[in-house]
């Protein structure tokens, strides 16, 4: 048996509390550095509480819910997350260097897609800090990858005419 909410459908094998409940988001939260000094280092911890989140909401959805866990964490703390969802992927590979070219985040454990995104969110975030001397919030740099994502879909419709 299935409950939907919306698009969300629930497994109801297990109350929904219960489940988040069980998952302690406030106690993961707490561990999470205050303030990060190496974020190659310090995300690490990040990528693994976003890993555990995506767990929980697969067993109540059966889906990878990367975009809902990345939005959701972001909410509660918007200086550690990275705003995950299918636009700001795609703007992101266009603007940064392959992989191998980018420093690996040291962490326990990770969801593989979350993980590249936040290694290139990072990479671009110090890119700009370097250039530009403004040291932008994870939302700042979601706006931008949007900003991109408009252009990108603008040029695609341009190309359909």
């Amino acid at each position: 048996m299935q409950l939907q909410f919306g698009l969300l459908k629930l497994k109801a094998i297990y109350p929904v509390k219960i489940y988040v409940k069980k998952f302690k988001l406030d106690g993961k939260l707490d561990v999470l550095p205050k303030q990060i000094v190496n974020p190659w280092h310090d995300l690490g911890s990040v990528l693994t509480i976003h890993k555990r989140l995506m767990d929980l909401l697969f067993n109540l959805t059966g889906l990878e819910k990367r975009a809902l866990a990345s939005k959701y964490l972001h909410f509660h703390r918007p200086d550690l997350f990275f705003i995950y969802d299918r636009r700001a992927k795609e703007a992101i590979i266009k603007i940064t260097p392959k992989l191998t070219k980018i420093k690996d985040i040291i962490t326990e454990e990770s969801d593989s897609e979350y993980h590249m995104f936040c290694r290139r969110s990072q990479y671009l975030h110090d890119s700009i800090r370097e250039k530009y001397h403004k040291n932008l919030t994870p939302r700042q740099i979601d706006k931008i990858l949007l900003r991109i994502s408009d252009r990108i879909e603008r040029e695609r419709r341009k190309q359909k005419l």
